[in-house]
This record gives structure tokens, C-alpha cells and sequence, in this order.
């Protein structure tokens, strides 16, 4: 499972994906001290089946150590994100194609509203928090509407054999969007 911190830049997303792999990646104040996408493994604790059922196990794709299975998960810290990322701004299209590989989403949002639209630090408060998730999330939505629009005439050719919602998830297979999604 691949799972990507996401959010405006500066709240706080390497910092958290160094807590979480153990590795060193850089973090600074400045906004975009992220340029590249880091990648490392973090990993879920869960109680064991064999301490559950008292049963003896041999995982093949965790671990289990005195009874508590480590469960590898691949997290992906990406560059934060600007208003109009979608039509490239900023880090814009690399950090959504990178979103497209994922899994399952992480967002990062500075409660404490102490980082400006821009991700620049500000006085606390002075940001408003509910608005940053919900930029993140019109950036994400216009980016799939953008490649929906793209691939316009590839979908309403699909459509002649097929219905308008699986010729949609064939288009977004790429960002691992499935039929159920589509629908």
C-alpha cells in the first residue's frame, strides 16, 4: 500500500514522514524545501493474528514480533501544494501525478493557522485552516476534471461500446480510479 502526505507547503508534511520512516529528509521554514518527492516505509502496529487465535503464523509480507504485526507501508511526501496547481502552478502537475500512484491520501493541515494562502509562516490564527483543505481538495478535483476534459473524445468513442461510467474509469485507471469510484 502506497499512501501520500499531501497539503499547502510549510504545515508540517516532511516532518511527519521523517517521524514516520525514520529517515532524515530535509526541513526548513522556507516554503518548497521539498522539491522532489521523498519516499520511505513507515510501519502499521496491529495485534497479531497468532496472539488473537492463539495460533503459531509465518507472514510473508509483514512481520510479527512477540505477538504485534508490523505492516510495511510506503509513504510518499510530496512537494505542497498551491492554489492552481492544476494547470501547473507551482510544483503543480509533478506533485499531482505523484498523488495518482497513491493509494490512499494523507493531509497535512496546520490547525494552528500560522501559514499563510502562500505557505509562508504568519502570525497564528491569521490563516484559515478549513480553507487550505479545502483548496487541496478543489486542486485535486479540477486536476481530475482536466484530465476528464482531456481525454473527451477518447471517452465519448468508448461510449459506443461500452457505458459512459466504465469508459470514465478506463480513462482514470491511470490515477487509480476504479469503476466504483467512477459510479
Amino acid at each position: 500500500m502506497t499512501l501520500a502526505i499531501i497539503g499547502k507547503t510549510n504545515v508540517g508534511k516532511t516532518t511527519l514522514f521523517n517521524a514516520a520512516t525514520l529517515l532524515n529528509a530535509e526541513i526548513s521554514t522556507y516554503p518548497f524545501t521539498t522539491k522532489e518527492p521523498n519516499a520511505g516505509t513507515a510501519y502499521v502496529c496491529d495485534v497479531c493474528i497468532c496472539k488473537e487465535l492463539g495460533v503459531e503464523d509465518n507472514p510473508l509480507n509483514s512481520a510479527c514480533i512477540d505477538g504485534w504485526r508490523y505492516i510495511p507501508v510506503r509513504l510518499l511526501d510530496l512537494p505542497g501544494l498551491v492554489k492552481d496547481a492544476w494547470v501547473g502552478r507551482g510544483m503543480g502537475n509533478r506533485f499531482l501525478s505523484v498523488i495518482g500512484q497513491a493509494d490512499g491520501l494523507i493531509h497535512v493541515v496546520d490547525a494552528s493557522g500560522s501559514v499563510d494562502a502562500d505557505g509562508r509562516l504568519a502570525r497564528p490564527g491569521s490563516g484559515n485552516p478549513v480553507q487550505d483543505v479545502l483548496d487541496i481538495r478543489a486542486e485535486i478535483e479540477r486536476w481530475i476534471a482536466e484530465i476528464i476534459t482531456h481525454n473527451r473524445q477518447l471517452i465519448i468513442r468508448e461510449t459506443a461500446s461500452s457505458s459512459l461510467e466504465e469508459a470514465m474509469s478506463r480513462v482514470l485507471s491511470g490515477i487509480k480510479a476504479r469503476l466504483p469510484q467512477v459510479i
